[in-house]
């Protein structure tokens, strides 16, 4: 995101309402994540100049975030901060005629109008703290899974668990954890999931996909080992649409 919205000199922020991000690329740094989010929704904004003390003002900025990028914000399972829409390519370039019209309205007395109506809209039934889920935002949500989250989304995807014949009735968590750790090395960030943390983000009372914990042999030349009963596949996924707010877009589904 650019530097001179979410860095430190920002004075040129102290008076503004609206606020539009042209382009922009979020990079996964999580130092800046939680920037991001208090510029969205704090009331109140530190104002630095340079060589001048930094100073709060009243926040009353709204923003708007365009980009081309496949990951645009961060955004978890609960995001409550972005409505994301994805735009359709119908009227791509099209200067003399669609956008020709719009900017024809536009220097018309489009904008004056568009204002009569925003502020004549009765939006009291509708609840501002909760943005509207779209697929847009549950393809930002899935962009935003840590590494573990991802992992498991990839399972579901694929239908398989540690690529071993399909989707199991059991599975062990020492031989999961072996894939996802062979999985992990392709992951840009680094990964400090231990054995036990992963077993419980994933198949724990309130994990991915809870299973129930039990022993069984999984190799014939090995002893009982722990494992967790899995649900059917159908089931697991409609547990992960659960997690992320809304309907997922799996593989095989139009087959």
């Amino acid at each position: 995101f650019p530097s001179h919205d979410i860095g430190r000199f920002n004075s040129h922020l102290a008076d503004k309402i609206f606020v539009f991000m042209d382009e922009a690329i979020w990079a996964g740094v999580k130092a800046k994540e939680g920037i991001l989010k208090g510029f969205i929704t704090e009331p109140r904004t530190t104002i630095e100049k340079k060589g001048v003390d930094a100073f709060e003002v009243d926040s009353y900025v709204r923003c708007v975030i365009a980009s081309n990028e496949t990951w645009v914000v961060p955004s978890g399972n609960d995001e409550r901060r972005y409505p994301v829409l994805d735009v359709a390519d119908t009227h791509k370039q099209d200067s003399s005629g669609y956008f020709k019209d719009l900017v024809a309205e536009m220097d018309n007395g489009g904008i004056p109008a568009l204002l009569t109506w925003l502020l004549a809209y009765d939006g009291s039934g509708i609840d501002l703290f909760k943005a509207p889920e779209s697929n847009a935002r549950i393809d930002q949500k899935i962009e935003s899974l840590d590494a573990v989250q991802a992992w498991w989304y990839e399972c579901l995807s694929k239908g398989a668990v540690y690529d071993v014949g399909g989707w199991p009735e059991f599975v062990s968590t020492r031989v999961a954890f072996e894939d996802f750790r062979g999985w992990g090395r392709s992951w840009p960030g680094k990964i400090r999931a231990t054995l036990t943390y992963f077993s419980r983000q994933v198949f724990g009372k309130k994990g991915l996909c809870p299973g129930k914990k039990t022993t069984r042999v999984i190799d014939d030349e090995k002893k009982p080992e722990n494992v967790y009963a899995l649900v059917p596949l159908n089931i697991a996924r409609k547990q992960f649409e659960d997690f992320l707010g809304g309907p997922c877009k799996w593989p095989d589904e139009d087959l």
